[in-house]
């Protein structure tokens, strides 16, 4: 019996690119026990160096929806942004770089000065990052009614004192 996750074509193991032609490569195992990893090349038509990539992502899980399912939605857009740039001709380890630039946070960026696209992507990276790093209450690292006893201040502020001076 397969889980929710895996969908009906398997479990995903690996996503990477082509560039030319545009296409996305999906290495999976499929549901059945025991198979083999299998590959599926799914080709991205509609992706243009102006496209929207998110507009594309969601053409390709419709078309590919049983194997795509599984696959995180910021992964998928990374690629399709490494396809898109790809385009223009620029080499892979060019490319990269700036990529990831795009879907990494900076705690000391402001996220006020970004376009909607590029905060949108900013926030699928801190999603992303969230759920790897929750633990739900059916782990076994979960821990219910933490109660954790703090030191001192580490420096004295003078706008915390307990005076009363009110």
């Amino acid at each position: 019996m397969t889980s929710a996750a895996e969908g009906e074509a398997g479990r995903p193991v690996k996503l990477g690119i082509r560039l030319s032609p545009p296409c996305l490569l999906l290495v999976y195992r499929p549901a059945r026990s025991g198979a083999a990893l299998r590959l599926r090349k799914m080709p991205v038509k509609s992706l243009t160096a102006t496209s929207n990539c998110a507009r594309v992502a969601q053409e390709l899980r419709e078309r590919h929806r049983p194997h795509l399912d599984a696959v995180p939605q910021n992964k998928l857009l990374k690629m399709l942004r490494v396809l898109q740039e790809g385009l223009s001709g620029g080499r892979v380890e060019d490319i990269l770089p700036r990529v990831e630039l795009e879907f990494r946070v900076d705690p000391d960026e402001d996220l006020n000065q970004l376009s909607t696209e590029l905060l949108d992507r900013k926030k699928a990276a801190m999603d992303e990052h969230f759920n790897r790093q929750v633990v739900r209450p059916d782990q076994p690292e979960f821990v219910y009614d933490v109660r954790q006893d703090f030191d001192g201040p580490k420096q004295h502020s003078g706008w915390d004192d307990d005076g009363d001076d009110w």
